[in-house]
């Protein structure tokens, strides 16, 4: 199986901060790779090592043999990146956005309305197509921001938080997206801090804290790994007297919108998702804020 993602001693500095300290690593062809962790934990620095926007202090980060920072353009023509920001003109329309960035991929429009079509029809993003990009909601950017980075078929994906703005089913329906390319050999890259997503992928799992790489593996390995984890809820409306009590027994902090949480392990975290929905509570997310190691 060919390596697309090879990372050797991979060290990331700005200044006096080191953002990745290092990593070493590899990615298979067709390989599902989840980054985890949380916030300041190096994640979003890591794939935009891998896609070549940063170059390495130290050590080195290759994408299908090539080293990522000084890729040819027929190697970049190969990869899809989805970063914080959305990478869409806020003036023009969602179909002029998608046939702009088709035209310079070099796909003829016929060609391109038809992926455009595809793409939007796959993440139930079609109603949208002649708007403007300013008038869309964050989510629905998300939405269009990931259909700008599949133009191409690109046989390596990078996401920076995709779900972050998402509806569930709109979360659901992109990850089913995801597994189905996949299978047809594309390598995924996909950062990530809610926990709730990990046992949403037959993925391997690359957890990372302060910049390190401490956790390597499938979902089994890093649930026996990773201890006293503090986490985040997110969900709509409002809690009621008995939700608020419910989510107390269970240690929960109320914060506004959000439920703070103190648990042994991932493991627990299913249950803790059953038992707040069937008290009525509209889950959202479950976010990673920090954890220890075993």
């Amino acid at each position: 199986m060919q390596k697309v993602v090879v990372a050797k001693g991979l060290t990331k500095r700005f200044k006096d901060i080191t953002a990745i300290n290092d990593i070493t690593f590899s990615m298979e062809e067709g390989s599902f790779n989840l980054l985890v962790g949380p916030n300041g934990s190096g994640k979003t620095t890591l794939e935009r090592l891998i896609v070549g926007l940063y170059e390495p202090t130290e050590g080195s980060v290759k994408i299908f043999g090539e080293e990522a920072s000084a890729a040819p353009v027929s190697v970049m023509a190969k990869v899809g990146y989805v970063g914080e920001n959305y990478g869409l003109y806020d003036n023009l329309s969602v179909i002029s956005n998608l046939l702009f960035f088709s035209r310079l991929l070099g796909i003829e429009k016929r060609q391109a309305l038809e992926r455009i079509d595809k793409l939007l029809g796959m993440l139930g993003a079609e109603e949208f197509v002649k708007r403007k990009v300013s008038t869309l909601s964050r989510g629905t950017k998300q939405k269009i921001a990931v259909c700008r980075a599949l133009l191409a078929n690109p046989r390596l994906l990078v996401l920076d938080e995709p779900t972050a703005f998402l509806d569930p089913e709109s979360a659901e329906k992109l990850r089913e997206a995801l597994a189905e390319l996949v299978k047809e050999g594309t390598t995924v890259v996909y950062a990530t801090q809610r926990l709730d997503e990990l046992s949403k992928f037959n993925a391997d799992i690359l957890v990372l804290k302060k910049g390190k790489l401490v956790g390597y593996g499938d979902l089994d390995s890093v649930v026996k790994m990773i201890r006293g984890i503090e986490i985040e809820i997110s969900y709509l409306g409002r809690l009621s007297k008995e939700q608020e009590k419910a989510m107390k027994t269970l240690g929960g902090r109320l914060m506004g919108k959000r439920i703070g949480l103190s648990i042994g392990s991932i493991g627990k975290i299913p249950k803790l998702a059953k038992e707040a929905v069937e008290a009525g509570i509209n889950i959202t997310s479950i976010t990673f804020l920090d954890y220890n190691l075993r």
